[in-house]
């Protein structure tokens, strides 16, 4: 036989185990817009060239700039970020956001985004009048700082 008490007991556990499974759904979940991520890059793709070259480097992406860390760290060029376009609230998931940036005075953009499984960077930046670089990296990993 099933008191009120034990009735008042079941429902409790319910909603109890409920709320936890709840809770814990996005703790996987990294946006990129809520700090900072550090992204691995293996590899760069000269886009206008289509040249590959298997060159290590990171990318920390946070909310005011954009750190592009090379050579082991000797090498760092740091974006100002201006503006931001899109909402990629999952990074595990396909998505895409534009960082309008500057560096030097001059402007660029970087798409950080995952496009049918594969995480990349593009990196667009006019380095002078004369030359504009272009670049595709390959991510092998990501962590949220």
């Amino acid at each position: 036989m099933i008191t009120p008490q034990l009735m008042k007991m079941k429902l409790f556990y319910l909603l109890f185990a409920s709320c936890i499974m709840l809770s814990g759904a996005g703790a996987n979940a990294q946006s990129i817009t809520s700090g900072e991520i550090t992204w691995q890059a293996d590899s760069l793709t000269d886009v206008p060239s289509d040249s590959s070259y298997a060159i290590a480097s990171q990318f920390v992406t946070g909310q005011s700039s954009i750190e592009w860390i090379q050579k082991n760290g000797t090498y760092v060029r740091e974006f100002a970020v201006v503006a931001t376009t899109g909402e990629w609230a999952d990074v595990s998931q396909d998505g895409e956001i534009v960082y309008s940036v500057t560096l030097n005075g001059r402007a660029g953009e970087i798409k950080v985004g995952r496009y049918a499984g594969t995480h990349r960077i593009r990196l667009t930046y006019e380095r002078s009048e004369a030359e504009t670089l272009e670049y595709s990296f390959h991510i092998s990993g990501f962590a949220q700082n």
